[in-house]
């Protein structure tokens, strides 16, 4: 990625207010899920700098659910394809089965 890219994509404010974001509202909002039995993939950027690299993981650690991965460029389908692999995941597991029921009979 160029780095006129990358500088604006971790641009301190704009990565800070993403950050904040994720945590008090994202993460705030899966820890109270009354249901727990779920994994939340966070994919994120290898080229992130790493002071946030650091800060995003703490604050992903926060959440047992939460698995976090970092990837050099590519599209985020390959990263879920890797993730799930690692975790011996199939569709099936990461699907809601209501939802696969709804499709599969369509």
């Amino acid at each position: 990625m160029a780095a006129r890219q990358l500088e604006l994509l971790f641009a301190p404010s704009r990565i800070e207010s993403r950050l904040a974001t994720f945590e008090h509202l994202t993460l705030a909002l899966l820890q109270a899920q009354t249901d727990q039995n779920f994994i939340f993939l966070v994919v994120a950027s290898e080229d992130m700098p790493d002071i946030y690299r650091h800060r995003l993981s703490e604050i992903c650690a926060s959440v047992p659910q939460v698995v976090l991965r970092f990837f050099p460029l590519t599209h985020v389908e390959d990263a879920q394809k890797t993730i799930f692999i690692d975790l011996s995941l199939d569709l099936k597991d990461v699907l809601n089965s209501a939802w696969m029921t709804t499709m599969l009979s369509a």
